[in-house]
């Protein structure tokens, strides 16, 4: 009887196969239309600024916009995702920030934008931690922290899509038809509610063992061709605790201090990554003194460059664990941004340090993505995500603001210091993490609840 395997046990048994592939490209996709919608503003800001006769104040508001919407939207859509399940709330997220972009393009001012703009964060932001805990409960261990760590490059190609779209049709075309292109993603809705199955751990944390088993063995028909007696597995799951868990409960003993990490985690790597980079085509600008054009060829190629962050990201989170890849990362990250405007001048040079800088940022979040779903028990688990990450969301509203404010009063180089010392928050924060290398979720789940009981 002890020697049947649990419907938990049998999904980390099976092999990465072509049904993990269809569900993962699904969620892929997802990712990269949210690097593509979110960054179509940073590429037509220099358009938009001129349209509107927007100062740097206004600029960094309406390019923080969509990420006041991600504070709400991780929050709200977190919860929702642990209420009535990963494969609806996925859905939903991305019809708002679909159809959210492309009203966009009707904009007759930049205030309106500003309201539209903070709808697609709504959806953005509660696209990420459904997406996130989706994948870590269908993923094996031995390979969830590559694919985790390799969504983030989902993000680096849909960054470059928006920048090439701004480059081959914004500039002849005006911007307003990049933001109408922003409906795509609805595609990605329909093919969800076709591929997708709902998550197994969700459904048993839900007590919904019939289903669960049902997509169990749907799964291993797929897969491995064979249909596994289930009737002890099926009364294994049976005995199992059902727990219905709030937000409430990321603030309990035991889970307290999970919290605290990764709010600190989310709020520095997203100010790094964040209140800059919508800036850096303005930066590149007026600091290097490029052309709107080279500084859109440069970004674009540096984007899709820095999807050898994510990929090595994979395997280094896999071998060498999950806290010293997203510590040094994101320490290295910002010193060639630095090293770029300090040492910037030379036109090979600065791609050189650009390219440098997009990799290791991109490491930086392969980490984070791999790392947090897996730090939370599953029955908070998209919540908790969702709350992590509103926490960094609302710096991130704040941060571009912050910026044009030091950049208004110093230069470059009080932006450049303050994200030093996010970076440094985020590296310490991290190294006091417990690592999740090759653990199952159940593993790391029982642990946090032998934490709480003493």
């Amino acid at each position: 009887m002890s020697s049947t395997p649990s419907l938990i046990s049998r999904l980390e048994l099976l092999p990465f196969t072509s049904w993990h592939v269809r569900v993962t490209i699904v969620c892929f996709l997802g990712l990269l239309f949210f690097g593509f919608n979110n960054y179509m503003i940073s590429a037509s800001m220099p358009q938009i600024v001129s349209d509107f006769g927007l100062g740097d104040v206004e600029t960094g508001l309406l390019l923080g916009a969509s990420f006041l919407g991600m504070f709400f939207g991780a929050l709200l859509f977190g919860e929702v995702a642990d209420r009535i399940g990963r494969r609806l709330t996925f859905q939903y997220t991305i019809l708002i920030y679909a159809l959210s972009t492309a009203l966009i393009a009707a904009s007759p001012n930049w205030i309106f934008m500003f309201l539209l703009r903070f709808m697609v964060g709504l959806g953005l932001g509660g696209l990420i931690p459904v997406t996130l805990a989706y994948l870590s409960e269908y993923l094996p261990a031995r390979v969830r922290g590559r694919i985790m760590a390799w969504s983030i490059s989902m993000f680096s190609l849909g960054i470059a899509l928006s920048y090439a779209l701004t480059l081959f049709i914004g500039l002849n075309y005006g911007w307003r038809w990049i933001f109408v292109s922003g409906i795509t993603p609805i595609v990605v809705a329909l093919l969800a509610r076709i591929i997708l199955p709902e998550s197994v751990r969700y459904l048993l944390k839900k007590g919904e063992i019939k289903k669960a088993l049902e997509i169990v063995e749907e799964i291993e028909r797929r897969t491995v061709g064979i249909r596994v007696l289930t009737q002890e597995a099926t009364r294994m799951e049976q005995a199992q605790d059902v727990v219905e868990l709030g937000i409430k409960s990321l603030f309990a003993h035991g889970t307290l201090r999970i919290t605290i990490t990764f709010s600190l985690i989310w709020t520095a790597v997203c100010f790094v990554c964040y209140a800059i980079s919508p800036w850096l085509l303005i930066f590149i600008q007026r600091e290097l003194k490029y052309p709107v054009t080279t500084g859109l060829l440069y970004l674009t190629a540096t984007a899709l460059i820095g999807m050898i962050g994510t990929f090595t990201s994979g395997f280094l989170c896999d071998y060498l664990g999950r806290r010293i890849t997203l510590s040094y990362s994101i320490i290295i990250s910002v010193a060639f941004l630095y090293m770029l405007f300090v040492l910037g001048g030379n036109p090979s040079l600065d791609l050189l340090f650009l390219s440098l800088q997009s990799i290791f940022l991109a490491s930086t979040w392969g980490a984070v993505y791999a790392f947090t779903p897996e730090s939370f028990p599953t029955e908070v688990r998209a919540a908790a995500v969702g709350f992590c990450s509103s926490i960094g969301r609302l710096v991130s509203f704040i941060g571009p603001t912050i910026v044009g404010l030091l950049y208004t009063m110093g230069g470059i180089f009080p932006v450049l210091t303050v994200n030093m010392i996010m970076a440094i928050i985020a590296m310490v924060a991290a190294l006091a993490a417990k690592e999740t290398k090759g653990l199952m979720l159940e593993e790391i789940t029982k642990a946090t609840r032998l934490h709480q009981r003493y």
